[in-house]
């Protein structure tokens, strides 16, 4: 499970008020209505500038999920229990957030069991590691990122 906009159905930094894909316009997740009205809403011309990219998985225990990530050094930025967590970022604008698995994959209209890569890429000296729901981690040096752009 992997990919996502921010924290499906709620309000989010980047977003404003966000939608879920899957539910109608204006229901969350559960199905209830979400108030869409907001005072930070953004007013101004379109633009394609990208201000924020959230790399969102799915965790079978968020908890734990959470543990593991905090152990490895991040810091936590907004924490919804057992449901999401989000880390802080100093200077990136990417995240990283956890979400149940059930709900993300029911949100995203996918199977819960997952069969896409678990296999991630980063510009990191913090070396390999696999998390526990079996997202691989790997640092890349700048010339493997400059090669796969």
């Amino acid at each position: 499970m992997g990919g996502g906009l921010g924290e499906p159905g709620r309000r989010t930094a980047a977003a404003g008020a966000g939608l879920v894909a899957g539910q109608p316009p204006g229901h969350d997740h559960d199905g209830g209505p979400v108030d869409t009205s907001c005072a930070k809403k953004d007013t101004g011309p379109a633009s394609r500038q990208i201000d924020q990219i959230v790399l969102l998985l799915g965790a079978a225990d968020v908890a734990a999920s959470k543990r593991f990530y905090v152990d490895r050094g991040l810091a936590v930025a907004k924490s919804l229990g057992r449901k999401y967590v989000e880390f802080a970022t100093l200077s990136s604008p990417a995240k990283l957030a956890l979400y149940g698995r059930r709900a993300l994959a029911r949100d995203a209209g996918v199977s819960p069991d997952g069969t896409g890569s678990h296999r991630l890429m980063i510009g990191s000296d913090a070396g390999p590691f696999t998390d526990p729901d079996g997202f691989a981690w790997e640092a890349a040096s700048r010339r493997d990122v400059r090669s796969c752009v």
